[in-house]
Order: C-alpha cells, then structure tokens, then sequence
C-alpha cells in the first residue's frame, strides 16, 4: 500500500496537481461503535479471525457518508464489521479507492486487505483520547511518510528516522503530536527506529495535528501488523506484504 501510494502520488502531481497528492484516509467503525474492554492477549495463543472482507457497495457508502475535499483523488477507507463482539474489535477491512478525475466516482485498485486497528477498536468522532488504544473515527490527510528504508524513494515526503527521532505523545509538552527534536527532553515519546520491524515504512495519519489538541490522542500512524493479529495502540496495521505492495 506504501509503495502504491508513492506511484499513484507521483502519477497524480503530473496530471491533476491535487493539493497534498489528493490523498485521504478514511477511518468508519461499524454500525455500533466499538466497547471498551480490552480483548484478550494475543500472546495467549489464541488469535481471533480476521474480519470478512466488505464488499464494494459497503466501502462506497461509507465514502458517500462523509464529507470529501474537492480535490481528494485517493482514499485509503478502512472499514470495520457491523457490531463486533469486544475480541474482534480491532479487525478491519482496508481498501484503496482512486478517482483520477474530478466528478469520476472512486473505484477500488487495491484490496481489500485485513487490518488491525487499535485494541479497543474505533473512539466515536471527537471522543478519541491518548492511551484509550482506540483508533480516531473520520477523513483524515496522509501528506509524509517516514522509515527506516534509506532506498526507499517516493514522490512523497518521506524521512529516513534515526536513533533520535521520536514523535511526542505527552499532552503536557509543547511538542505534543509533533516529531520531537533531539534537543527536547520529555517523558513521552514514540521512539519511531524501533528493534522490530513496525515502522520499517509507515504514513502519518493526520490526526490532531492542526490545531493540535493536547489529549486528544498522538503518533497516530499506518505501519505493519504484529504477526500474531494483536491490534496496535490506534494506528491502523496491515501486513507486510499488503502495506509494501
């Protein structure tokens, strides 16, 4: 998904000039939103089946149902099952829709793939909230990627991280939902060059980042799924196959 993202990014400045590549995520739990209660461990062993993939008509209403900028030519749409029972509150179907004309109406190009979302899955709009582990319900732009992949060259802009980056988590800091500078010392951070391999590549959600409102939740990302299904703290995670296709 990554490296298509990149492409179709490139092909869309050549030919439309959209604003931010025209690119957008859009994150619709199911009918009833997601309980709180954290499901069970997946290190117990026991992993609960990934969610049915939606089909075309439930993706294009749900890009129906919300409102779209005019020049939004890519939507990632990640779309979870009607009423889930709380251990499978973080599966999801991800799916990527393009409509490379303004007035054409979005087809799929890609997916739909299985995903995770936060542990707890989807916080209704505006009630997201740092460390709930759910993920934000809504549009949102994705404009920067980051990684750990020095080869990796996409038209968008993309950071290679190193040992000092982090992104700031602490409501707190001045810096909050921000990358923070090495220089700047605060207890919460996201150190984003990990000893696994989540953010080997991974895409910004543009999450409560202008304005940003302290608390209402950071580091809100698009990266690789735990191998073993565990839903991730509100980012959204697809396997590594899918994410670098």
């Amino acid at each position: 998904m990554i490296h298509t993202l990149a492409r179709a990014c490139c092909l869309q400045r050549e030919t439309v000039l959209a604003a931010v590549c025209g690119l957008g995520l859009l994150l619709i739990p199911g009918c009833q939103s997601a309980p709180t209660a954290s499901p069970a461990s997946s290190k117990s062993g026991e992993r609960s089946t990934p969610a049915a993939p939606r089909s075309d008509r439930d993706f294009l209403e749900a890009i129906a149902s919300t409102p779209a900028r005019q020049e939004t030519r890519q939507l990632v749409v990640v779309l979870a099952p009607d009423n889930p029972p709380t251990d499978r509150a973080r599966f999801v179907s991800v799916a990527l829709f393009a409509a490379m004309r303004e007035g054409q109406q979005f087809e799929r190009v890609a997916g739909p793939f299985a995903g995770v979302v936060g542990c707890n899955g989807f916080a209704p709009v505006g009630a997201k909230r740092e460390g709930d582990k759910r993920s934000p319900t809504g549009r949102f732009t994705i404009t920067e990627l980051f990684g750990e992949d020095p080869a990796f060259k996409p038209r968008m802009p993309y950071k290679v991280v190193g040992d000092s980056d982090a992104w700031c988590e602490d409501p707190a800091s001045p810096y909050y939902n921000q990358w923070l500078p090495a220089s700047a010392v605060t207890p919460g951070i996201d150190k984003l060059k990990r000893d696994d391999s989540l953010y080997t590549h991974a895409a910004v959600i543009d999450y409560n980042r202008w304005p940003v409102v302290p608390g209402a939740g950071s580091a809100i990302f698009m990266h690789y799924a735990e191998p073993d299904g565990a839903g991730t703290l509100g980012c959204v995670g697809l396997d590594h196959k899918e994410l670098d296709m």
